[in-house]
């Protein structure tokens, strides 16, 4: 065994539920942190800052342009926060906080472009709406959700 194996009796060790969502607040709080630029960028260009809103009134083109380009904005930034993390480390800083990583079954490599895609937009887009991650997530042992399921990931545990 190599000095960086993370294998235990040849399997790999799940982390554990409770770490993984700390991983994914801290996330989470970088990700606003890189998205209030970004917002306070389109707000600029599109002059929401001189914009009147009135009770009732329909919501002006210069708003809807900027909620539009503020959500395509944070699903490019996801996606590429996830998958350049995925592929430089096999963790978000997050998860390296925590000594977590993701690894892709059964061979144990780094995640790639596109199961980082599947797991971290397709995935959570599915189990956001439905809760269907967290749910599988505590009834099974690996604790893998279903977005792990989906691209055929495991979030594993470094610690010894």
């Amino acid at each position: 065994m190599s000095e960086n194996s993370i294998y235990v009796k040849d399997e790999f060790v799940p982390a554990k539920i409770w770490r993984r969502a700390l991983a994914y607040l801290i996330d989470q709080a970088i990700l606003i942190v890189l998205l209030i630029p970004i917002a306070n960028l389109l707000g600029s260009f599109f002059g929401i800052r001189n914009v009147k809103l009135d009770q009732g009134a329909e919501l002006p083109r210069e708003i809807a342009l900027f909620i539009i380009f503020v959500t395509v904005s944070m699903f490019v930034l996801l996606y590429f926060y996830y998958t350049f993390f995925h592929l430089l480390k096999g963790a978000t800083p997050g998860k390296l906080a925590l000594q977590l990583r993701v690894v892709v079954l059964p061979e144990g490599g780094n995640v790639g472009p596109l199961r980082s895609f599947v797991r971290e937009i397709i995935g959570k887009i599915i189990c956001c709406f439905l809760f269907i991650g967290i749910i599988v997530m505590l009834f099974r042992k690996d604790h893998r959700g279903f977005h792990d399921l989906l691209a055929r990931t495991m979030v594993i545990s470094n610690e010894r």
